[in-house]
């Protein structure tokens, strides 16, 4: 009896030995190829095992929303930069061309100081644009660094 309780033993230690390196081999393909849906399969009878794999498989799927909701807050990100580009673009071109304006020395001291209020108009309404860019909190980390 103690013959068969040992090897009955050494058999279930075996096939959980077996079992632990099919699903180590799972992860590292889960690992390796993160983007699939793979999850950790076993075929023990073993309640411990089944509740550590489960959770094994609760932390991957945690990990992929996580990465998935990275990835969308990074479009998100991009998207408001691009928006602020393309929002900035117009009164910079506006300041760049009366500036250059400037320049021109046929100008009247009139239409000088028209241009010079025309710069700053464009300036005042850029800062007013930045002003709330700088508490947004998706933009933030960018203009602060």
């Amino acid at each position: 009896m103690l013959v068969f309780l040992l090897i009955m033993s050494t058999g279930t230690l075996l096939l959980l030995l077996f079992d632990m390196k099919r699903m180590t081999k799972q992860l590292d393909e889960i690992i390796g190829n993160f983007g699939t849906n793979e999850l950790v399969r076993t075929n023990t009878h073993s309640k411990i095992l089944i509740q550590f794999i489960m959770k094994i498989n609760q932390l991957i799927y945690l990990f992929k929303q996580d990465q998935q909701n990275m990835v969308k807050k990074e479009k998100e990100l991009k998207q408001e930069v691009t928006n602020l580009s393309h929002d900035l673009r117009t009164p910079l071109t506006s300041i760049k061309g009366f500036s250059e304006l400037l320049t021109d020395p046929s100008l009247s001291e009139a239409e000088k100081k028209e241009f010079l209020s025309i710069i700053q108009k464009k300036i005042d309404h850029l800062t007013m644009m930045l002003m709330p860019s700088m508490s947004y909190p998706k933009l933030n980390p960018l203009i602060s660094h």
